[in-house]
């Protein structure tokens, strides 16, 4: 038994960035890359670990752009392997996935995930279009999808669901490994995955950069979904691509291939020594002019201390002055300056957009409930609700994470009120 599979996530087709009608093509252009490859390198399937699209809702310019590229496949015998991402699930009171209806004209076979009457998770065989377990010639895919705020629970479960096979066993899953945990959106801790002892592979989606661990993989976006990603965090790189893998009998030969993406520059720029605004325009435009690329996206964040209040740096009339000539396919300048001597020294430090939303959330209840000891948790709260909308969470699952709370919050204030 000798079979070869593309992996690849994230894909976001129908992302059109900065209302750009090239940054919509990039994104095509990326997903033809892969197929591409896939078709040079002559693989038996392409494992698609969800985000598929970007939007549940799309248009039909991108329709027509996902069924030309996906046609390729097929016409080259590729089988097409996908799983929904929360970005692909189908909108609240909507029936039908855009995915399903892909799975329908006969351009992918898509893997879903049944529960019994109990609410126990069930491994059904493929067919006609249902079931998450797909078996070729001693090569089995298992489709898991999308786990939202239940996967650390759903992954136990599934652990001891998943039955002995002589062969090479794949599970596609959309969640995130040691990260965004506490946040209800699919993030678990790795080493469950190590207790999984009839699985060879892993092939995961939702972190948009490259990052793996024993037996799991993630990808990563192919393209640049948001510009931050160009700077990798936590730990994670930056990388992008996808994983070419060629199993024979038990063993497998994995290999990691780069993206087709445009580039992003990321630059950050210190002016703690400039003296005034025009200071910091002059040495920001100097220091971002050496990087010159009309192909390019810069992103770029002005940081440090400054003598000055922050809000006096005129952003809008640098960027004006690097589109006089265009430098950039685009760029995007971003003030992390405080003023010299403030109280917020916290934001001096290296802090993403999440980071800094905390730091606002914290400011305003501890203005507003000085005395209340479960802060910590409302803020939590606050990021998971916020994060569930964003992604696309149906209602009833972010009821259930308010409810949650709720309850863990009522326990503790009776614990504490025993003390």
């Amino acid at each position: 038994m000798k079979k070869s599979f593309m992996h690849c996530a994230d894909i976001h087709l129908g992302r059109q960035q900065f209302n750009s009608e090239q940054r919509w093509l990039d994104f095509g252009i990326s997903l033809k890359y892969i197929i591409d490859t896939s078709i040079e390198k002559k693989v038996d399937y392409i494992l698609l670990s969800g985000d598929f699209f970007h939007e549940r809702t799309i248009n039909a310019k991108t329709l027509s752009l996902s069924n030309q590229l996906l046609s390729k496949a097929k016409e080259a015998n590729i089988e097409v392997i996908a799983i929904e991402g929360n970005h692909d699930k189908a909108p609240y009171k909507d029936g039908q996935s855009w995915l399903e209806y892909l799975e329908k004209i006969g351009l992918i076979k898509l893997l879903t995930l049944s529960y019994d009457e109990d609410g126990a998770p069930l491994m059904l065989p493929y067919e006609n279009g249902a079931g998450n377990v797909l078996i070729h010639d001693g090569f089995r895919i298992i489709g898991l999808g999308y786990l939202g705020a239940t996967t650390p629970k759903r992954i136990a479960q599934i652990k001891d669901a998943i039955e002995h096979f002589d062969g090479y066993t794949v599970v596609m899953l959309h969640a995130a490994v040691d990260t965004l945990l506490g946040q209800s959106l699919g993030g678990f801790k790795g080493e469950a995955l190590k207790e999984f002892e009839y699985v060879d592979y892993f092939a995961l989606g939702h972190i948009h950069s490259r990052y793996e661990g024993e037996n799991w993989y993630n990808p990563g976006a192919p393209e640049y979904v948001h510009l931050d990603e160009a700077k990798g965090k936590n730990g994670i790189s930056p990388e992008k691509g996808f994983y070419h893998v060629v199993v024979d009998a038990s063993n497998a030969e994995i290999n990691y291939i780069e993206s087709k993406k445009r580039r992003v520059i990321y630059k950050e720029i210190n002016v703690s020594h400039c003296s005034t605004p025009t200071e910091v325009k002059e040495y920001a435009l100097a220091e971002i002019g050496v990087y010159k690329d009309t192909e390019a996206i810069l992103y770029a964040r002005l940081v440090g201390n400054a003598p000055f209040s922050p809000i006096e740096i005129d952003m809008y009339n640098i960027e004006e002055e690097l589109t006089i000539e265009p430098m950039f396919f685009y760029c995007e300048l971003i003030n992390m300056c405080s003023l010299k001597g403030a109280k917020s020294e916290q934001l001096n430090v290296e802090l993403d957009k999440d980071e800094i939303e905390r730091i606002v959330y914290r400011a305003i209840l501890d203005e507003k409930y000085p005395q209340n000891a479960l802060k910590e948790g409302i803020e939590d709260l606050i990021v998971s609700i916020k994060a569930g909308v964003l992604s696309g969470e149906e209602p009833e699952q972010i009821a259930k994470v308010i409810d949650d709370y709720a309850l863990r919050a009522d326990v503790e204030e009776l614990l504490n009120e025993n003390k």
